[in-house]
């Protein structure tokens, strides 16, 4: 799958996964792939405190979450060209992961988050983009229904 993605990434025509019919998700798991890899370089060459936006844990992990970035468009590509069950759920999982990893931190900081964590403060308008594309590649892998099952 990575294989694959990477050739997309790079122009090749080659794709490592079986041809199948694009589906209606296939332009929406592209734009995910998009903002995942832009996330990626955000993480790998942006200055402080936007660096540290897509993961929301801070500058110790911020550089480092740019290879996961890749990892998730890499998985956003492979689901555009082909429906991989497994591949979907481990991406809604992630998503999800992600999603309760930050709720956990707003709970646990509620009262200090301004003051321990001012980079999303600074940056709203990125913190939403940031949280919204981990939304979307939450709802569309988990909504996803076959023959009215999930």
């Amino acid at each position: 799958a990575v294989h694959g993605s990477a050739a997309l990434l790079c122009g090749a025509a080659y794709v490592s996964s079986p041809n199948t019919k694009r589906s209606s998700q296939s332009t929406v798991w592209r734009a995910v792939a998009l903002a995942f890899a832009g996330w990626a370089l955000v993480a790998a060459v942006a200055p402080f405190p936007l660096a540290t936006l897509p993961t929301m844990l801070g500058r110790r992990l911020s550089r480092a979450f740019g290879a996961f970035s890749v990892l998730y468009a890499a998985a956003a590509l492979s689901l555009a060209t082909a429906d991989q069950k497994v591949l979907r759920r481990g991406v809604a999982r992630a998503a999800a992961a992600h999603w309760v990893a930050v709720g956990a931190k707003v709970v646990v900081e509620r009262n200090c988050l301004r003051e321990f964590y001012p980079a999303a403060f600074s940056r709203p308008v990125a913190s939403v983009a940031a949280l919204g594309t981990f939304a979307v590649a939450l709802f569309v892998a988990a909504g996803r229904r076959e023959n009215g099952v999930r």
